[in-house]
């Protein structure tokens, strides 16, 4: 950033005159820094509020695993809790099926009918 003062006249400026340019200078010194500590605590708070969301989507997690032996139940929960953070659209969790040798869709969250019903299921 740069500024300048001129005047039509040459001739030099006042020692009052310098002192009040000075004092502009500083000023926009010191704006220029409560921009940049804004803008650094407004990144901070932005990575705050996404940890509080990681820790709340762990939580719910945690609390599936202990309420419930139902394993599709605290993978739906999984997936759920990660599209959200994510912030994509649609997830889901495959399973793996050694005895064919294959993956079978599992637990989902916000696919559309068509590729569910095009992909095998578990």
């Amino acid at each position: 950033m740069s500024s300048a003062l001129q005047r039509r006249e040459v001739h030099p400026f006042t020692k009052k005159q310098i002192e009040l340019v000075e004092t502009f200078a500083d000023q926009a010194v010191i704006a220029i820094e409560n921009v940049r500590l804004l803008e650094e605590a407004q990144t901070r708070t932005r990575e705050l509020a996404r940890s509080v969301q990681e820790l709340q989507a762990l939580g719910e997690v945690g609390r599936a695993v202990s309420s419930t032996l139902d394993l599709k139940v605290v993978l739906k929960t999984i997936v759920d809790r990660a599209v959200h953070l994510s912030g994509t659209n649609a997830g889901s969790i495959f399973y793996y099926r050694k005895e064919l040798g294959r993956f079978e869709l599992g637990e989902t969250t916000g696919l559309n009918e068509d590729f569910r019903r095009s992909t095998p299921k578990a």
